[in-house]
């Protein structure tokens, strides 16, 4: 995978991922974040999203190996992995 590839294949999670960390002010206030009892907030939204992005990751890569009857290269399983427009409905463990 390229580095634009890297630094572009998952560029609508990142949007996503941006717009519910700025909330609906548009913005974190720097000063107050490091100050403030926001942080666990700002960890626990980080962490729920990883996980959502790295299931879905295992989904696709899933999917595509059973389609192809064979394991997949690391490369081509990036490359099967979609970007995200939305988040992925919660779903219980």
């Amino acid at each position: 995978m390229s580095t634009n590839d890297r630094d572009t294949h998952f560029k609508n999670f990142a949007k996503l991922l941006m717009q519910e960390l700025l909330g609906e002010a548009g913005y974190i206030d720097i000063h107050k974040f490091w100050d403030s009892d926001q942080l666990p907030y700002y960890e626990k939204i980080i962490a729920q999203r990883a996980h959502d992005l790295v299931r879905t990751a295992c989904i696709d890569i899933s999917d595509e190996q059973m389609k192809q009857g064979v394991r997949l290269h690391p490369n081509a399983m990036l490359r099967a992995v979609a970007d995200l427009d939305a988040w992925p409905p919660t779903t219980a463990e």
